[in-house]
């Protein structure tokens, strides 16, 4: 069994208020019984120094870690067989 997640534009950069669209595409050589399938996103942010505020912000720079934005899950399958 094999498990794909094709995003409609892959390559780009979502912004807030964009809709992101794609498709799961699963690959089995056969009928096949499952719990379910759940889609999870998470999106966090790293945080960069610009050029101009390298001398204000060095000293926090090591103790910044990652900041998340946005956790969300949703069910696309509900248990049954492929």
């Amino acid at each position: 069994m094999s498990l794909d997640i094709r995003v409609k534009k892959a390559d780009r950069i979502y912004h807030e208020g964009e809709l992101v669209a794609g498709v799961v595409v699963v690959t089995s050589k056969g009928e096949m019984a499952h719990n379910g399938m759940t889609l999870a996103l998470d999106g966090w942010v790293n945080l960069q120094l610009s050029s101009k505020s390298v001398g204000v912000f060095e000293a926090f720079y090591n103790s910044i870690k990652p900041i998340q934005l946005l956790s969300s899950s949703l069910e696309i399958l509900r248990p049954g067989k492929l």
